[in-house]
């Protein structure tokens, strides 16, 4: 990644240390390596959509890595974070399009234009008392109509909540129980899980530690800071794949900041 990215005077991408910085005072970021790709295809893009399968081209598979979509909205909110920490996300602002993917929106500053009427710039008169009249009752018919539209998406809303409860009350996940796994492949500072109710392959979880070692290792030969501390294990079964999660936090129900990753051989 070799492409320098300058947005309007305000921000520069350094695509070869992955830099994010502020033009007028040189305040810079750093972007794991997937964001910064994916940063750059968005501002090449100008202002396009560019869906989710596209990102996932750019950022991972052209590196032979495989993942989900979870990982796109990850990444998605690592360069949000870049902007607000930079103080300019209100003026560059990644956008995301429903059942599209996403764009980079550059928002530049509008001069004010004073509406200027006087009666001799303008010969129609109308009566104040008149234009009052159709105003208020342009207003109460549109308050009507959204009255109306938004009672009807009550009820469309009510039906698809009631279904949801429904189809969620009717599963048992069954949970998954991780313990700590030992061995000379962990990278350092980095903690890998393996499911307890399943006995490890030990071959396969450090087939999959090399994989990630590989795509996560930085320059100075250490895993990013910006990537994960905490694996989990997915690889087992009978599946060809090999896969983990990988986190900033411990696992939890809620509020995780995770990647999952599928590597295939081909």
């Amino acid at each position: 990644m070799d492409n320098n990215i300058i947005i309007d005077n305000l921000l520069m991408l350094d695509g070869r240390t992955r830099m994010l910085s502020r033009i007028p005072d040189g305040k810079g970021v750093m972007l794991p390596a997937s964001a910064c790709r994916c940063f750059i295809a968005l501002a090449q893009a100008k202002e396009q959509v560019l869906s989710q399968e596209q990102l996932m081209d750019v950022g991972w598979r052209h590196s032979g890595v495989e993942v989900t979509d979870n990982s796109v909205r990850v990444m998605i909110t690592k360069i949000r974070r870049a902007l607000i920490a930079l103080e300019v996300n209100d003026s560059v602002q990644l956008i995301a399009v429903t059942r599209s993917g996403y764009r980079l929106i550059v928002r530049t500053e509008q001069p004010d234009i004073t509406r200027r009427t006087t009666s001799a710039s303008n010969p129609l008169h109308v009566s104040t008392g008149l234009v009052s009249r159709h105003v208020s009752a342009y207003r109460a018919h549109r308050f009507l109509r959204r009255r109306l539209a938004a009672g009807a998406a009550g009820l469309v809303l009510g039906s698809c909540l009631a279904a949801a409860v429904s189809w969620l009350l009717a599963i048992k996940p069954t949970p998954i129980n991780y313990v700590r796994w030992h061995g000379a492949e962990t990278p350092p500072q980095t903690e890998v899980w393996v499911p307890g109710n399943i006995s490890p392959d030990k071959q396969r979880v450090v087939q999959t530690l090399q994989l990630y070692r590989q795509y996560a290792i930085n320059k100075n030969g250490d895993i990013n800071p910006e990537h994960a501390r905490y694996l989990y294990i997915t690889t087992g079964g009978a599946s060809p794949d090999l896969g983990l999660i990988a986190c900033v936090a411990p696992l939890r129900d809620s509020e995780n900041n995770c990647e999952s990753y599928s590597f295939k051989y081909r």
